[in-house]
């Protein structure tokens, strides 16, 4: 089995830190990230590569597992760091038009939630009140491995912590497969035209098999599988495996 890296990238001038993971050389991935940063990637340590320069930044390996444990070895750091809060580089930024369609969606006079053990019963009152638009989002609960399915990430968030305000932590970890509030998360992507995907074995670097839309793709090497180590793949190219091969849009 293939073993992966938890490395950290620190910015030396403020501290802010990122805790990454890759199946790559260190050499390869911190070039990987520099490749991104040139290429105007809006991510939060993207940018700051641009704004402070690559001379300000240093990384470190912090851990090294087997591929199947890379996940919960990368979210136990991102924690020990606390890099997913404040101005670390591990909180995502989304653009304002998404903030605008799920932010301010509740409305409930004189109540609000707080995520704790008893969460709020969510009810049909309570989905009437949320604005229904968004990105649909699938959720596996940690203890139970029960899957279930939102139409968008503020639906996911007034059910599991009584709170649609916390759509957008959802959101983030969502577009990473990450972990958070009892489930990991990943992104249904809806597209009226249907992307086709293939493989690139991760060995031979050869072509591998083809199919018409993702989820075909679920179907065919998922099984049982939700489908999560493929959009992983798919949204993070080159640096993230499934079934033995490189997934990308194409």
């Amino acid at each position: 089995m293939a073993r992966g890296i938890i490395y950290l990238i620190t910015n030396k001038e403020n501290g802010l830190k990122y805790v990454g993971s890759t199946l790559q050389p260190m050499n390869k991935e911190w070039q990987s990230h520099i490749q991104l940063a040139n290429k105007m990637s809006p991510e939060p340590l993207h940018r700051a590569f641009r704004q402070y320069g690559l001379h300000r930044f240093g990384i470190q390996e912090l851990d090294e597992c087997d591929e199947r444990e890379l996940d919960n070895r990368r979210e136990h750091w991102i924690q020990h760091y606390n890099s997913y809060h404040g101005e670390n580089y591990n909180y995502r930024v989304f653009e304002e038009e998404e903030d605008e369609e799920e932010e301010i969606l509740l409305v409930i006079p004189e109540q609000t939630f707080e995520y704790n053990k008893t969460l709020h019963t969510f009810n049909d009152e309570d989905r009437k009140n949320i604005k229904r638009s968004g990105h649909k989002v699938q959720g596996k609960h940690l203890e139970t491995g029960e899957i279930k399915l939102w139409n968008s990430a503020a639906l996911a968030a007034m059910e599991v912590t009584g709170n649609a305000r916390k759509n957008s932590n959802i959101l983030s970890c969502a577009r990473n497969c990450y972990n958070c509030y009892g489930y990991k998360w990943s992104l249904i992507e809806e597209n009226p035209k249907k992307r086709s995907i293939f493989g690139i074995h991760k060995k031979t670097e050869r072509l591998g098999p083809r199919y018409t839309s993702v989820m075909e793709g679920m179907r065919e090497l998922g099984g049982n599988s939700t489908g999560m180590g493929l959009i992983r793949s798919l949204k993070n190219p080159g640096h993230y495996s499934y079934r033995g091969f490189y997934w990308y849009y194409g």
